[in-house]
């Protein structure tokens, strides 16, 4: 048995005392609702956010998945979740990476430190993907099609592999062609499409040539199909028995750049042979 004794009032009374320095508020300056915020705001950002180790394991991995223009989705296995918990501050982590490739199931070493002196070195695994907008097909597109804007789509999608990762810019595949058929939802790859040619075989096009500083322009047909770009050999459409190189500069149009003889210098600038 043990005897306890208590001390102190057993009744109190609660009052609003009058305040000595009443007048003197008059004529000091006090700060404003406004200005106390303020100052309350200004320290709030003095401190250090707060991230758990959940956040600096995925900011980790956002860092070295950068490059492929998406963010890192990461999970964890449920018996890591109090050390993904822990925060900082009042920690400080180290996170090194110690197997896996980029995606995947990767395996880390994180340190967890509190004022610079070391505490714990804890394993952690992690299982990494990837999420980026996509460029995927709004609708199917049939073989060999030439890709228009409202063919295409951006939605975000997740990655497990590096190799196929599609397009991120609807640019890219704008003007393209399909070189088989494109179901509706699939992800653009590059091995999909091929550039749509500006000039084809057999087609008459309009050919440019600079002789002393002029420029020249006369027709000519192309001898096979080009992209912008392409050098092609070309006829000229008066001379069967006439052909040399001229590069490709646009629809239906291609420029000589290069020495041609001088009976094709003579028939690409309309000069003809005396």
């Amino acid at each position: 048995m043990a005897a306890v004794t208590l001390h102190g009032s057993t009744q109190c009374a609660v009052s609003r005392p009058s305040s000595p320095h009443v007048e003197e508020s008059a004529t000091t300056e006090s700060p404003t609702v406004e200005g106390a915020a303020v100052l309350g705001a200004s320290a709030a950002a003095a401190a250090p956010a707060e991230r758990s180790l959940r956040q600096v394991v995925t900011g980790f991995f956002d860092k070295g998945l950068a490059a492929y223009a998406g963010r890192a989705e990461v999970t964890f296995d449920r018996s890591a979740d109090q050390v993904l918990a822990l925060t900082s501050p009042p920690y400080e982590f180290a996170i090194r990476r110690q197997s896996g490739e980029e995606l995947g199931l990767v395996s880390l070493e994180v340190e967890i430190a509190s004022r610079g002196k070391k505490l714990h070195t804890v394993p952690l695994v992690a299982q990494v993907s990837l999420v980026k907008p996509t460029v995927v097909a709004r609708r199917a597109i049939n073989q060999s099609a030439t890709i228009g804007p409202a063919d295409v789509d951006i939605t975000a999608l997740t990655f497990h592999h590096l190799d196929a990762l599609g397009f991120t810019d609807p640019s890219k595949v704008i003007g393209q062609r399909a070189k088989r058929l494109v179901p509706q939802g699939a992800t653009l790859e590059s091995d999909m499409l091929e550039t749509t040619p500006l000039v084809f075989r057999g087609q008459l096009i309009s050919l440019a040539s600079v002789v002393g500083g002029i420029r020249i322009a006369t027709t000519a047909k192309a001898m096979r199909n080009g992209v912008l770009g392409d050098v092609v050999r070309v006829r000229a459409s008066d001379h069967r028995d006439l052909e040399f190189d001229a590069v490709v500069v646009g629809p239906a149009a291609a420029e000589v750049r290069s020495e041609p003889s001088a009976e094709g210098t003579r028939i690409a600038t309309g000069v003809q042979t005396p």
